[in-house]
């Protein structure tokens, strides 16, 4: 299944798959996302290392994007251990890939 996931994951940027295949599968919701994270982690290191080694780097939006993503992370790590509820979290990740699937059906029909 880490294969699979592995290689939809790398067609379709990201380790978004990982989260509800993990829920499918009966895992806690906080589990599934915080493995999500862990494994998308990796991806996006291979991916900033390829671009660096064909010497695809912008200094200023490595450094926006750091910023922001640190950030982010913060925030999010903080929502998760206090305040969020379980069912909250997956109705937020069902409707984050849905809008995903429709922002990707409409630039494909246009």
């Amino acid at each position: 299944m880490g294969a699979g996931e592995g290689f939809i994951g790398a067609l379709l940027g990201g380790g978004f798959i990982v989260a509800p295949v993990l829920m499918a599968l009966g895992f806690p919701t906080k589990r599934a996302v915080a493995t999500t994270s862990f494994i998308v982690t990796f991806a996006s290191v291979s991916g900033f290392a390829a671009h660096v080694a064909a010497g695809r780097f912008d200094a200023m939006l490595t450094a926006t994007t750091l910023v922001a993503a640190v950030a982010g992370s913060q925030i999010g790590a903080w929502f998760m251990a206090s305040r969020d509820k379980p069912t909250w979290v997956k109705r937020l990740y069902g409707g984050l890939l849905l809008a995903v699937a429709a922002k990707l059906i409409w630039d494909v029909l246009h």
